[in-house]
């Protein structure tokens, strides 16, 4: 029988619980007036916001065409969780954890610049069992296809790939490196001005190619909201791109397969 006596639950987490999700608003308030306070990094969140905000809208807004369009929709609403899921852990002080996260957006943007190249591949790709997907469908496996186009000789995907796998991803005693920003490993979340800034860094950069690359496979957007979103956020693009390669951008950034060319480029 039920208990008839209505109960009162009181949305609380045990005290233990409650005291490090107090911990994290704190370092997670820190954090925000830290990158605020800085002209770039505060423009910087802003067109990460409009990174989330583009994939949002190509997933929710735009009615897909055909089922092509609408597996990639399904790895936009992988690669939105991504993106909130590593920034909210960074502002919080779980800066290694965020890096993992990183791994996991760049493996995503490696696929869809992948089906960009192949996109007879996506439906092959939604398709495949476990074991043919990862004999097809490997990181390495799309890498080394992505290289061989390019005519990469330098590595760059794969050391890139598996700098994030030693250091945040996989269980290293490198990894510890990203937990001791004093030489003492810190249990928990922490906040530290250079890993702050470090992390930000990369994820805006493997942000903004996954959601280039994300972008590329919507073609003839006519809806007026989404074609906003995605003219917002490609002006935030240049803007970084002046930023960071202290020059002038002498590429049309509304051809992203020109963008993200000279993005790899050494």
């Amino acid at each position: 029988m039920q208990n008839p006596t209505p109960q009162i639950i009181i949305p609380e987490l045990p005290d233990k619980l409650k005291n490090l999700s107090k911990g994290e608003e704190k370092i997670k308030s820190d954090s925000i007036i830290l990158l605020k306070s800085d002209a770039i990094l505060d423009r910087r969140l802003t067109a990460y916001e409009l990174a989330m905000d583009t994939v949002y809208s190509l997933v929710k807004d735009h009615k897909n065409i055909n089922d092509d369009e609408l597996t990639i929709q399904y790895v936009g609403i992988r690669l939105f969780n991504a993106l909130s899921v590593s920034l909210r852990l960074m502002l919080s002080g779980y800066y290694q954890i965020s890096f993992a996260i990183q791994r996991d957006i760049i493996e995503m943007y490696f696929l869809l610049d992948y089906f960009l190249y192949s996109p007879g591949k996506i439906a092959e790709w939604k398709n495949s069992g476990n074991e043919e997907g990862i004999k097809n469908y490997s990181p390495g496996k799309i890498r080394d296809i992505l290289d061989k186009r390019d005519g990469l000789i330098n590595k760059k995907r794969e050391k890139k790939y598996k700098m994030f796998c030693e250091y945040a991803a996989h269980v290293s005693y490198a990894g510890n490196k990203l937990l001791a920003p004093k030489g003492l490993g810190e249990i928990g979340p922490f906040f530290d001005n250079k890993y702050l800034k470090g992390c930000l860094t990369d994820l805006i950069e493997n942000s903004f190619y996954a959601v280039l690359l994300f972008m590329g496979h919507f073609k003839n957007i006519k809806d007026k909201n989404i074609l906003k979103s995605k003219t917002d956020f490609l002006k935030e693009i240049a803007d970084w791109y002046k930023e960071r390669y202290k020059a002038e951008p002498q590429i049309d950034f509304n051809k992203i397969d020109e963008l993200l060319d000279k993005l790899f480029e050494e």
